[in-house]
């Protein structure tokens, strides 16, 4: 008998915790603020230029390709710092 009610305890605890994050409205889903997304986007081009450059060191891309993917990456650098908030 206390096998039965631990039993359904346990359920009773795995089901509430796997179904709580589905009625949850935390702020996990807002958006971020602009400063945030922008700052994100900067980090993720310039690791994409330091892969680029090992990529290109290693031969693992051609020198053509390397110039152009490395121009588009810091041109949306530029682009973002100029419309950056002051």
């Amino acid at each position: 008998m206390i096998t039965i009610i631990a039993g359904l305890l346990l359920a009773a605890v795995v089901v509430t915790l796997v179904v709580k994050p589905l009625f949850d409205n935390s702020a996990d889903f807002l958006p971020e603020d602009p400063e945030t997304e922008q700052s994100d986007r900067r980090e993720r081009l310039l690791q994409l230029i330091k892969d680029l450059e090992l990529d290109f060191s290693t031969g693992k891309i051609s020198e053509s390709d390397y110039k152009l993917l490395k121009l588009r990456a810091a041109g949306e650098i530029a682009a973002g710092l100029k419309s950056a908030p002051k």
